[in-house]
């Protein structure tokens, strides 16, 4: 593997979540900025035992620490994925090159990794300031000439806008059956008790006023961080019993 440089802004050690973490969770932090599997957007795929292998923390440590990171909402686990908040913002927007990188990255995740982005992180990939849209950089960079028009990379009509945040219970899949549809779509999530998570979903976001741009994406979520707990969900199987009833009422799919 080629070798990266990534370069560690000192005032690293004087942030104050920093300054709160214990000794090993400041070397997980640092591990996750640096790393060999890092890139510029900071979102890459790594295995909990590769981190456990290069760090010599404990897998169960890391799942803690990583349940901590994720509340204070600075770095989230997801499908053995690290996405670190606030990433793209430390990197050279400036340059022509990294900007083509960075959008070259961000078109090669996954769907459902990009809907999380989206959610978690208010769009992570948004390198124009103050545009408060869920939004990633358009196709305005010249893939002939690697650069990018002058001014351009901050205007709003250079972006593309994502649903905006709502409640669930004004969201399109506010209906059980119409998100137990989406839910189910995916290989990954279809084991899972669509009808749990979506209490879930429903639940937290009546009960603590949050809002969502992707409340299946955020379901999704609810499943990892329970996966990392040894608590998900899974669809309860049905006996012979209840198959033959739901077989009669015309009800098995």
């Amino acid at each position: 593997m080629m070798s990266k440089n990534r370069y560690i802004d000192t005032f690293f050690w004087d942030d104050e979540f920093i300054m709160n973490c214990d000794p090993i969770e400041k070397l997980l932090f640092m591990y996750f900025l640096s790393n060999p599997l890092t890139n510029i957007i900071g979102v890459y795929e790594i295995t909990l035992r590769r981190i456990a292998f290069d760090t010599g923390i404990d897998s169960d440590m890391i799942k803690k620490i990583l349940g901590r990171f994720e509340e204070a909402q600075k770095v989230y686990y997801f499908q053995n994925h690290i996405i670190l908040a606030n990433f793209c913002k430390h990197q050279n927007e400036k340059s022509p090159k990294i900007l083509k990188g960075m959008d070259t990255l961000y078109r090669n995740l996954e769907p459902e990794l990009k809907s999380v982005l989206f959610d978690k992180l208010k769009g992570i990939y948004t390198v124009s300031k103050g545009i408060d849209t869920l939004s990633y950089i358009n196709t305005n960079i010249n893939d002939n000439s690697n650069t990018i028009e002058s001014g351009s990379i901050c205007k709003e009509d250079h972006f593309e806008t994502y649903p905006k945040k709502q409640l669930f219970v004004n969201s399109p899949v506010a209906d059980f059956e119409t998100f137990k549809i989406q839910f189910e779509q995916s290989p990954n999530y279809a084991n899972y008790d669509s009808q749990h998570y979506y209490n879930a979903v429903k639940n937290w976001s009546s009960a603590k006023v949050e809002y969502s741009a992707d409340w299946v994406a955020m379901a999704y979520i609810f499943v990892s961080t329970d996966n990392q707990k040894n608590k998900a969900v899974k669809k309860k199987e049905l006996t012979r019993e209840e198959i033959a009833k739901l077989a009669a009422e015309g009800k098995l799919v």
